[in-house]
């Protein structure tokens, strides 16, 4: 049961992360820097609370401990407070070539 569990979780996180990135790529062709961050943090947040309400069901089906599920809440709001501390230093900056770099740094660079 465990096992399954953890297998849906990954599956999760994987979905997660393949969707950002696509949601990420599809805006930059035909908007500014700021408006594109502005959407991409509200698009994590809300699929990060989406991710959480399935991970609540994911456990409660595969009848996983207290523990389990404590860890998987603490997971999500590390991931939104790494997204807001981006944004934070993203409007600080408030330069769009500061910006872009942020939010692409996770792809390798076409050196």
């Amino acid at each position: 049961m465990l096992m399954v569990a953890m297998f849906a979780t990954f599956v999760v996180m994987t979905m997660l992360v393949v969707m950002s990135m696509i949601i990420m790529l599809i805006p930059v062709f035909f908007m500014s820097a700021t408006v594109f961050v502005m959407v991409t943090v509200v698009v994590m947040l809300m699929m990060i609370s989406v991710i959480s309400l399935m991970m609540m069901v994911v456990s409660f089906v595969a009848l996983l401990t207290l523990a389990a599920m404590f860890v998987m809440v603490v997971v999500m709001m590390l991931m939104t407070a790494a997204f807001l501390v981006m944004m934070a230093v993203m409007l600080a900056s408030g330069s769009d070539e500061v910006a872009g770099l942020l939010l692409f740094q996770e792809l390798p660079a076409a050196t």
